[in-house]
Order: C-alpha cells, then sequence, then structure tokens
C-alpha cells in the first residue's frame, strides 16, 4: 500500500515539474518577443538633437565642397586673366574726321566754296562764312583772291569720291565739283576734283588747312573676280539644262509668283521681273557641279550624286516699251529632281568670289595736288 503512494506521488511530481517547464518556455518566449519588438521601438526613436546633428553634419560638407569649388575656379581663371593680359589689346578709335556727320560738314564747306560774288559786299560775305569753317590761322577767303577776279561763281552739284584718313580724327575728304563761272552774258560750266582736309577737336568739325584741287582717274582698277573652282559636267546635263534656261527666264520675266515659284524655289527671290523686261534669248551659258573641292579643269564623268549645278549666262533682256536689248549676267544654282525637271534653288548665290585687281603697270593711277590759290587764271 505504501508503495503505491510513492508511485502516485512521482508521477504528480513529475507532471506538475513539466507543465512548469512548460510555462517557463513560453514565458522565456514572451520575453523574448517583448524585447525584439522594445528593441525595434527604440531603435525607431531618435535621440535628442539627432536631426539637428545630421543637418550640420550635410550642411558642413555641402559648404567645403562649393569653397574648394570656388578655389580651384578662382585659381584656374587667374591664370588665364595673366594669360590674356600677356597679350596685347587692340583699341580701335573712331575716326570721327571720316564719319558721315564730317562728309556733310565737308560738302557745305564745298558749296560755300564755290559760291561767291565779285563786289565788296560779295567779298565781306564770303569773309563772315568762311570763318564757320576755317582754323585760326587760314587764309580768311579760303585760297581765293579777289583782287583781278571777273568772275562769280555759282555751286551747282558736289559728289563724294574718296575719304582718306590722315591721322586722329584727321582727314581728307574729296569730292567732284560741278558750278557754273558768269561774267556779264558769258556764262562757263566746269567741274573740279575737289579735296577738304577736315579735323574734329571733340566738339565741332573744321577746315585745318587750304583746300586743294586734285584729279582722280576712275577708270577702275578691277580686274575680275574670280569663282570658286568648280568640275565641269558631261555633255548629257550641260545639254538638258541649256534646253531648260530659256524656259525659266521667260518665266522669270513674265510669270506671276505662284507660276514662277514651280521652278523657282529660292526663298530670298519672291518676285521675277513682273513684266518689266521681256526675255529674248540665251547668248551663253557655263554649266559646272556644285562641288567646292573640284577642279575646274577636270571633265565629270556623270557618276556623281551631287544633283545640282552651278550655270553662268549670259541672258538678253527686252524692254517693253522702247525694244531696246540689254546683255546682263545671271549665276543660277540648279537642281535635278527626282522626277528629273530642274529647280532653280538660288540666284547669284555663289559664296567664297575672289576678286582681282589690275597690275599697277597695266593702270597706274597719278594723283597730282596742288594748293588753291585761284581756280580761274
Amino acid at each position: 500500500m505504501g508503495e503505491k503512494v510513492k508511485i502516485k506521488d512521482n508521477v504528480l511530481f513529475k507532471t506538475i515539474m513539466g507543465l512548469w517547464a512548460y510555462f517557463k518556455k513560453i514565458s522565456e518566449k514572451e520575453k523574448i518577443k517583448k524585447e525584439k519588438i522594445k528593441r525595434a521601438k527604440n531603435s525607431s526613436v531618435k535621440p535628442k538633437g539627432f536631426f539637428a546633428r545630421q543637418f550640420g553634419v550635410y550642411t558642413f560638407w555641402i559648404l567645403f565642397g562649393f569653397m574648394f569649388l570656388t578655389v580651384i575656379v578662382t585659381v584656374f581663371n587667374g591664370k588665364s586673366d595673366e594669360a590674356n593680359a600677356d597679350k596685347p589689346s587692340v583699341t580701335v578709335e573712331k575716326n570721327y574726321a571720316t564719319s558721315p556727320e564730317a562728309i556733310q560738314f565737308a560738302r557745305n564747306f564745298t558749296k560755300e566754296y564755290f559760291t561767291w560774288v565779285v563786289s565788296d559786299e560779295g567779298r565781306n560775305n564770303r569773309k563772315t562764312v568762311m570763318t564757320k569753317y576755317l582754323a585760326e590761322g587760314l587764309d580768311e577767303y579760303a585760297g581765293l583772291k579777289f583782287d583781278g577776279l571777273q568772275w562769280n561763281s555759282k555751286f551747282l552739284n558736289a559728289e563724294i569720291k574718296k575719304v582718306e584718313e590722315k591721322g586722329k580724327n584727321l582727314a581728307h575728304i574729296t569730292f567732284l565739283v560741278s558750278f557754273e563761272l558768269s561774267k556779264g552774258k558769258e556764262v562757263k560750266q566746269a567741274s573740279k576734283y575737289f579735296v577738304v582736309p577736315v579735323a574734329y577737336d571733340g566738339k565741332t568739325f573744321g577746315v585745318y588747312e587750304l583746300p586743294k584741287f586734285t584729279y582722280v582717274f576712275e577708270d577702275t582698277t578691277l580686274k575680275q573676280v574670280v569663282t570658286q573652282k568648280l568640275k565641269t559636267v558631261n555633255v548629257q546635263d550641260s545639254n538638258k539644262i541649256s534646253e531648260f534656261l530659256p524656259t525659266f527666264f521667260k518665266s522669270f520675266a513674265q510669270d506671276s509668283k505662284d507660276k514662277l515659284n514651280y521652278i523657282l524655289s529660292d526663298e530670298t527671290v519672291t518676285d521675277g521681273l513682273n513684266n518689266s523686261m521681256i526675255f529674248q534669248k540665251i547668248n551663253s551659258s557655263d554649266v559646272y557641279r556644285k562641288n567646292e573641292k573640284g577642279d575646274k579643269n577636270i571633265i565629270d564623268d556623270g557618276n556623281e550624286n551631287n544633283d545640282e549645278f552651278i550655270v553662268f549666262t549670259e541672258v538678253v533682256f527686252v524692254e517693253p516699251q522702247t525694244k531696246i536689248p540689254f546683255t546682263t549676267n545671271y549665276q543660277l544654282t540648279v537642281k535635278k529632281e527626282k522626277d528629273g525637271r530642274f529647280v532653280v534653288t538660288g540666284i547669284d548665290n555663289l559664296k567664297n568670289k575672289e576678286v582681282k585687281t589690275k597690275n599697277a603697270d597695266e593702270d597706274e593711277a597719278i594723283i597730282v595736288e596742288d594748293e588753291v590759290q585761284t581756280i580761274v587764271e
């Protein structure tokens, strides 16, 4: 009987111990779980001043980077400025004695210079007028001698021919002057090349020397304008374009804008001649391939992919009212469209032209200047 009670006590003890172990284990798991939750919660809570410290760190590095870039830029700019300082500076000063205002001043002086009347009153008037133009120390009549003078003068016209710089705010301005001389019933018209020495003192213009007579050989010294080297086209393309030219120039002379646009696509040319002239004929035409790197002496083999051509033409137009023919030159840029028709894409639009002058020994101009005392011998 005693043994049975002992066995029962052992079973109860073990049962109690097992339950206690079970609940302990559950309790530990709950404790671990709570600690994890607490740690997670604590990790999301920032200490006081945390954000301010972070902002300060970021601000420091941003300012540091900005200062660093500023120093680098300053150093390199300083070197650039030093390099530029070594280069000589070019200052272009305006010469006011060559300005439009100076030319007008010289023209006004010229008009007064070639206007006089042989009389005491005329002499006094000239002296008064010339005072407005002449610098101190110059002849009060601007070089005209009234003693023995018999001819009156009337200014007709002054055509500007040349403006030459002679120094800082100094210039010689040359006119071709037409004037009329009269003595009683006798009247003569004359013309002279006349040089007005003009100076500008910062306030006004003035004639600083007595004017001069000169002579200007007006024949041009221009020899020719040479175009860029171009490649000649084959005979087939040349013939097709030559056949197209009369059609174009006839339309250019008489067609409206809408019709002309069918064969002219140059935006800078909006209208043709609007019937002001009548197309008569093409005297000549030279056709080249539009190829800046080409050689004008090389014959086109017809294999070029470029379908643009440069055409130089000599065209005759007739004035409708008088029937007077006029021969003119045109340079055209012609493009061959995919359907085979030709369109003018440019008129007188070729660039890279070179101006050549005659040699000095071919046509040497001689300028002779004499200080004027009187223009009537």
